[in-house]
């Protein structure tokens, strides 16, 4: 029952992880498929998308993959380096980071000098959206500040967050 139930799993993440390719928007030739750069990402990418449980983020694998693939990418330090954020992201963790995406680019930074103030710097910006999205997560996505704090400092690891300081 056991090995039924493991292979029922990984037949299905083996199809979300291959549908999602195959709606990429470039076909794989064989040409790129033969090439070693592809092959090692390609096995790469999916051992990590088979050592996940869920679809969006086997779908993430896939369209990782298949960017690479139409850019030439797939066989650079770069790809490794986002694979490996990728799978060491939660789902969570990638919502919250296009949550704040969201209000960066709702909230751009202002450079120009107003009645003699210094150009906003970013932790002037984030001032002006923060507590919006503090409500916006705990809204959307369940977490509390306080536990959106700790989730930040986590996100520091990857680098797609940085943490301000100072003043």
């Amino acid at each position: 029952a056991l090995t039924s139930k493991i292979e029922n799993m990984r037949e299905e993440r083996l199809r979300a992880f291959f549908e999602e390719l195959a709606s990429g928007t470039r076909e794989l030739t064989e040409e790129a498929i033969g090439r070693e750069e592809f092959l090692y990402a390609y096995f790469a990418t999916l051992k990590a998308a088979m050592n996940t449980r869920r679809k969006e983020k086997i779908q993430l694998f896939a369209r990782l993959l298949s960017n690479a693939a139409r850019t030439g990418a797939e066989g650079t330090d770069t790809y490794e380096e986002f694979l490996n954020i990728l799978d060491d992201l939660s789902l969570r963790e990638l919502h919250v980071l296009l949550i704040l995406n969201q209000f960066e680019e709702t909230y751009p930074l202002t450079p120009q000098v107003k009645d003699g103030d210094k150009a906003e710097n970013d932790l002037r910006r984030a001032n002006r959206f923060w507590d919006d999205f503090e409500k916006t997560v705990e809204t959307r996505m369940g977490i509390h500040p306080a536990q959106l704090r700790a989730m930040l400092t986590r996100l520091n690891r990857t680098v797609l967050y940085e943490t301000m300081v100072g003043t």
